[in-house]
């Protein structure tokens, strides 16, 4: 199965307030892991931007049958992700 043409999974530019927001909506009371502050963190020191705008594309399943956001570079999602398996929103 792939979830490439699926309807929930959205590609979108996070920051790191804007992704944390996003994720509170989606999986909590689960709190994100600090990989994500990290990987924001070494992005801003990369771009030379200030950190509250620095900025990474993911994809993520808006009801939440993903179990996280996946960093992405490029356009689609080309492997299934894990929790797609048997997955109820999949057309």
């Amino acid at each position: 199965m792939s979830c490439e043409n699926c309807l929930n999974l959205k590609v979108k530019m996070f920051t790191f307030g804007d992704l944390r927001k996003k994720w509170n909506e989606i999986y909590s009371p689960d709190s994100m892991t600090e990989g994500y502050e990290k990987r924001l963190r070494r992005e801003s020191l990369k771009q030379n931007k200030p950190f509250e705008r620095t900025r990474l594309k993911f994809i993520y399943c808006s009801k939440g049958m993903l179990n996280r956001f996946y960093i992405i570079r490029g356009h689609s999602i080309i492997k299934t992700k894990p929790g797609m398996q048997g997955c109820q929103f999949y057309l």
